[in-house]
């Protein structure tokens, strides 16, 4: 199978998972969490503020590899419409 069909059935499950409602619970729940977590630390603990900011910023790149993922494989499948009905 050739690699652009791969990227383009591999985005498509991508897309499945990421818009899944326990995924999108997850991904809103944890992220209330962090938040919730850093509004009530002390003023003085920087690390624990240090460590839920990087908390969050991992979320957030996780979240933002799905969608490139998604997005590369929704840009593949048009290519290749395009190159079929140029054709």
């Amino acid at each position: 199978m050739e690699p652009e069909r791969n990227l383009i059935r591999d985005a498509e499950e991508a897309a499945r998972i990421y818009n899944h409602y326990l995924v999108k619970e997850f991904f809103e729940a944890y992220r209330s969490r962090i938040v919730e977590a850093w509004v009530s630390t002390q003023l003085k603990d920087t690390e624990e503020r240090e460590r839920l900011y990087n908390l969050s910023v991992a979320l957030n790149a996780f979240e933002e590899h799905f969608k490139t993922y998604i997005e590369s494989g929704r840009l593949s499948a048009l290519r290749k419409k395009r190159k079929f009905s140029i054709i």
